[in-house]
């Protein structure tokens, strides 16, 4: 952006990707830049409430190798992060449960992914004018993972894909896939620097929108683009000009009356949303030995929505009163409501000999939107 010191930017939702592209504009000398967001409340899916005392986070959650930038600015604010501690995977370790696949050693595979991945880095650079980089980039991640016989691989994907709400491996393309799995993300798993901040990741957003022109309560209502240029954002307390906008919010939330030309509704249209429920809940007579329990059941392209995908042990609340488990659970919610939710957690609690307490909180997300 040529001068950034003088050009106007409005940011349309104050979430993790608003708030962080506000702070990266301001870190790199823009002075005027103005993020609306709907809500009173900052973050998105950031959402971090407090039960008896003790911080739980309902949406984002683990950092890895890769957050460099989050990284740092935790460091910046004094967010102190732990690691996440001992993950089971079908009541295995997780690198045990990912050596069980016959295969080539560990090592082998790495390497083998890493030359596959820069290969398909070297075809994207081509431009996808060209059949062989639009071939590559829809390729199911599956396929990918099959024709470069990367078996263990393919294992340790469905903890780092598919049971965090991102879906089954046949169903993302390569070119989404490999966004996130990145080597830093498979050294993460690898060494255990999967972390999460002790008070939950609102707190970063919260320090941030604190350095930032941020109007909360103020959505958008209308976006006028100029004939010159920049764009006019309309909201309940009046018009502001911008000589750029950048939209952060599902795009096909945004207004069909906001005109923004066809490019962004074939986008709109091209998305196909997850829909993931996390669950803060109490439960009897379930694992305490380790952090986190992942299961393979639900993994296939065609399970059922309301399967276990995976449960991390939170902090139980600082209470003198006898200590309470609590847990926070993740399932894949299409066409479910939240009774049918709670009721299919409940059973899947109940199938691995355990009992569903108090429900505290549960959240539905419009999640990771599969091109």
């Amino acid at each position: 952006m040529k001068n950034i010191a003088r050009a106007s930017v409005g940011v349309v939702g104050g979430g993790p990707a608003g708030l962080s592209i506000a702070k990266l504009l301001v870190e790199r000398g823009a002075a005027n830049v103005t993020v609306f967001e709907t809500s009173e409340r900052v973050g998105g899916k950031s959402y971090t409430i407090e039960q008896g005392g003790s911080a739980h986070e309902m949406g984002t959650c683990y950092s890895t190798l890769s957050y460099k930038i989050t990284n740092r600015w935790m460091k910046r604010y004094g967010i102190r992060q732990r690691a996440l501690g001992r993950q089971v995977m079908d009541d295995a370790p997780l690198m045990h449960f990912v050596r069980q696949e016959p295969g080539a050693p560990m090592v082998v595979e790495l390497g083998r992914f890493l030359g596959a991945r820069r290969e398909f880095a070297q075809i994207m650079r081509r431009g996808l004018e060209t059949e062989e980089a639009r071939a590559a980039a829809a390729e199911p991640f599956s396929a990918f993972l099959d024709r470069h016989q990367l078996k263990r691989m393919r294992r340790f994907m469905l903890r780092a894909i598919t049971s965090i709400g991102y879906g089954p491996l046949e169903d993302i393309s390569t070119e989404q896939a490999l966004r996130w799995a990145t080597p830093d993300l498979f050294l993460s798993g690898l060494f255990a620097q999967l972390k999460m901040p002790d008070e939950g990741w609102q707190r970063l957003w919260e320090k941030i929108a604190g350095e930032i022109d941020v109007r909360r309560s103020e959505p958008v209502n209308q976006i006028e683009k100029l004939p010159e240029g920049g764009a006019i954002l309309h909201t309940p307390t009046g018009a502001t000009a911008f000589d750029h906008i950048i939209i952060t919010t599902a795009l096909d939330e945004i207004d069909k009356g906001h005109n923004l030309g066809a490019d962004v509704d074939f986008v709109a249209q091209a998305c196909r949303w997850n829909t993931y429920v996390t669950t803060l809940c109490e439960v009897d007579g379930w694992f305490d030995g380790h952090r986190v329990e992942a299961y393979t059941d639900p993994l296939t392209h065609d399970a059922p929505a309301g399967l276990l995908l995976s449960v991390r042990r939170d902090p139980a609340p600082a209470r003198r009163e006898a200590p309470k488990h609590i847990y926070l659970t993740g399932q894949y919610g299409h066409g479910l409501d939240a009774a049918q939710l709670k009721s299919a957690l409940a059973g899947e609690i109940a199938s691995r000999g355990a009992r569903l307490g108090a429900v505290y909180c549960q959240k539905r997300w419009k999640y990771f939107p599969r091109y």
